[in-house]
């Protein structure tokens, strides 16, 4: 079994749950090593050296003390993260996978796989905009954790029929839950997956074509990644304008297919960011997949769950991030 993190001052379950998550998944761990291999004089100053070297001791089921990682963050995002205060693994994550990509050498040119029904106009228009973001290459880190969009608006005034479009880059896939009284009413992630994608009426967009107001927005996807963040967004802003945590349960599945273009990606779930208690605290643990057996790691400690007797898939309240590898 995989070694544990202790909990440095009580604040870094975040980072320990994170962590964990990462060094159980082929796909980010692999990517990980191959980035660490273009950088053999880089100093511990790097979240690349850091997390490469932390998650190689898990994976040899040591267990670690992550004072230099966390003491990094601090050094790293001194405006996010403050000794003493908790944080959330999701800012963590997109801090930490920029910061990466950054960091990581560009080893390879950038390849699209455009797909086969898109214009050239649009597919010229991709390529243009992930060269700017990206620099004109691309590495190994970030052909497992981006995906990228097309935010499509179209304008409905039928003499005109505008299609206004951006290109949108990701690194997890944000997904709202309902609020609800009743928290024994589960809602389905595949369905509410697919919410992300429907069409969106805009009453107050106004075409830049024809300067008609009112236009239907969607989100395309364009390409998908390796590695899938799903992103529960369980805290919501009240009308005090305070945050507060959303405990709908949600049915979470354990593959997902998508299909995009005739070509379908299968991905299974390896990994489960569980939040306890209110926004602005709590605690988090990792529930991740390790040789075929879900096990729940907090912080230094680890025991294996019996998904017969404890079904964490059904009616989870506690979920915040999911993570998929493609199979």
């Amino acid at each position: 079994m995989f070694g544990g993190l202790a909990n440095i001052g009580g604040t870094t379950c975040a980072l320990n749950t994170l962590v964990q998550i990462i060094a159980h998944s082929n796909h980010l761990f692999n990517a990980l090593c191959e980035s660490f291999k273009y950088n053999k004089e880089c100093e511990e100053k790097t979240l690349v050296w850091n997390i490469t070297y932390i998650s190689e001791a898990l994976r040899n089921s040591f267990s670690v003390t992550p004072g230099g990682l966390v003491r990094l963050l601090y050094e790293l995002f001194p405006n996010d993260f403050h000794p003493g205060e908790q944080m959330d693994i999701y800012e963590l994550w997109t801090l930490m996978a920029t910061k990466i990509s950054e960091e990581v050498p560009m080893q390879q040119e950038e390849i699209i796989n455009h797909p086969a029904n898109i214009t050239r106009e649009v597919s010229t228009k991709v390529s243009e905009s992930i060269s700017k973001i990206n620099n004109g290459t691309s590495s190994v880190w970030l052909t497992t954790i981006q995906s990228i969009q097309l935010g499509i608006l179209k304008c409905l005034n039928t003499q005109c029929g505008a299609t206004p479009y951006n290109v949108e880059v990701y690194t997890s896939f944000e997904v709202d839950i309902p609020f609800v009284n009743d928290t024994h009413t589960a809602y389905d992630l595949d369905k509410l997956l697919l919410k992300n994608h429907m069409m969106e009426t805009m009453d107050m967009w106004k075409c830049d074509k024809c300067n008609h107001v009112g236009g239907m927005k969607q989100s395309q996807l364009y390409t998908v990644p390796r590695v899938l963040v799903v992103v529960l967004k369980r805290f919501q802003m009240t009308s005090s304008g305070n945050f507060s945590k959303i405990n709908t349960p949600i049915n979470i599945s354990k593959n997902i297919n998508i299909t995009l273009n005739d070509v379908s990606t299968n991905y299974n779930l390896i990994g489960i960011a569980n939040h306890y208690g209110v926004y602005g605290g709590g605690h988090y643990t990792a529930h991740v997949l390790e040789t075929n057996t879900w096990v729940c790691f907090d912080d230094a400690n680890s025991s294996i769950i019996n998904t017969t007797t404890h079904n964490i898939f059904s009616n989870n309240r506690d979920a915040y991030m999911l993570f998929y590898e493609t199979i």
